[in-house]
């Protein structure tokens, strides 16, 4: 294919590179000329600054160290002007001399671009391509011109069905069943509700049974964290009593008496600095507006419905059952109900807040106390409350643990339960 028969695009194209690669060249010339002219004044710079800045700093060093020697130091100030005029001179020459090279550093690179792109003056192209005329195709399929099909099939004429089925005229059925009128069941196996809702201006108190029954209260000598105070002993109830699921909280306490006294604010967190003499007034109030009688619970019964009919030192896992100072330190209150529950389905029972109970506090009553439903001593100075709290560590948490404090003292870590008498 001649030059003049090449399709226009590759005419084009060929014409274009050509054109380039001029242009590159003359580009290239004038580059290479300014690169010889740039080279030979960095030649010439460097031809005289280098022993010029080298002459005057020897000079300088030279002529000071000759004052030294031959005059008194001190004196050297008043040869301060030719000393500024060295300094000055030999400073501007090194910063020519560090600089000098940067023009050359930042000098433009040339890159040889060849003068002319050889181009070929044909490209080779088939004429035409083989297409195969005609695809052999066969004339015809052969099919079956007919499916043999039965004429008839055989259907057995009748089917022999029994003529009759026996039956049994009438089946015996007694007129009557005897049924006895009562069935009696001893007092002490029936099961009563173990969850009892009580709603108070529009509050709900809900209170677990426990169940009557007897333990030993206390704990063991060589028992975990054993105080002397704590000296076993059995306690019996006659009656089981109902006992308010959580401590009093912050919401409850509230719609009582109108004011909440808590270090820690939240309606579900249980409330806190509240006095013994100020929970009495809370079951009065309580009592007369809604007619239940409430009341703080017994340090027995409190330490029954605790233990749940556990024996340990704890009714449970002491990590999954109470906010108290170790794994779970949160440095205040938790609302109530977060952890599970024990046995008998009391929350909170271990730690979040100490709770106040009805008996006055002597460290040796149970040595000697009546084993049926035992009320503490006749009168003492102190009050008790139980269970521990967020402040307070593992051991101080336990089911028998006992705490003391006059009936007007109150602080952040100190509430209450209730239960129905």
């Amino acid at each position: 294919m001649e030059m003049e028969d090449m399709p226009p695009e590759i005419l084009y194209s060929a014409e274009a590179q050509n054109a380039d690669a001029v242009n590159d060249s003359f580009e290239n010339d004038d580059d290479e000329k300014n690169e010889l002219s740039n080279n030979g004044l960095i030649a010439w710079i460097d031809t005289i600054l280098k022993p010029l800045k080298t002459l005057i700093g020897l000079s300088a060093i030279c002529w000071f160290f000759w004052k030294v020697v031959t005059e008194d130091p001190l004196e050297l100030w008043k040869h301060r002007p030719f000393m500024i005029f060295f300094l000055s001179v030999f400073g501007i020459l090194c910063i020519m001399y560090r600089y000098r090279g940067e023009y050359k550093k930042n000098d433009k690179k040339i890159i040889s671009v060849p003068e002319s792109v050889s181009v070929p003056e044909s490209v080779s192209v088939p004429e035409s391509v083989s297409v195969p005329e005609s695809v052999s195709v066969p004339e015809s399929v052969s099919v079956p011109e007919s499916v043999s099909v039965p004429e008839s099939v055989s259907v057995p004429e009748s089917v022999s069905v029994p003529e009759s089925v026996s039956v049994p005229e009438s089946v015996s059925v007694p007129e009557s069943v005897s049924v006895p009128e009562s069935v009696s069941v001893p007092e002490s196996e029936i099961v009563l509700p173990r969850r009892h809702t009580v709603t108070a201006d529009g509050v709900e108190y809900t209170f677990c049974w426990c169940p009557a029954g007897n333990f030993v209260m206390g704990s063991s000598a060589n028992g975990t964290g054993h105080s002397p105070d704590e000296m076993p002993h059995r306690v019996r109830f006659a009656h089981g009593f109902w006992m308010l699921e959580t401590p009093v909280t912050q919401k409850m306490w509230m719609s009582v008496m109108g004011r909440n006294p808590s270090s820690f604010s939240g309606d579900f967190d249980p409330v806190e600095n509240v006095s013994w003499d100020e929970c009495q007034d809370f079951c009065r109030e309580f009592s007369e507006r809604f007619g239940v009688n409430v009341s703080l619970p017994t340090e027995a019964q409190w330490e029954y419905a605790c233990r749940a009919g556990s024996e340990g030192a704890y009714a449970g896992d002491l990590d999954k059952m109470g906010w108290y100072h170790g794994t779970f330190a949160i440095g205040r209150t938790a609302p109530v109900k977060k952890k599970a529950p024990n046995a008998w389905g009391l929350y909170d029972m271990h730690g979040n807040v100490w709770e106040w109970c009805a008996d006055w506090y002597a460290a040796d009553y149970y040595s000697g106390s009546p084993i049926d439903d035992p009320q503490g001593p006749p009168e003492d100075l102190c009050r008790v409350f139980r269970g521990g709290s967020w402040a307070n560590f593992a051991r101080e948490c336990r089911s028998a643990v006992r705490g003391k404090a006059l009936p007007g003292e109150k602080n952040w870590s100190l509430g209450f339960r209730i239960i129905l008498k």
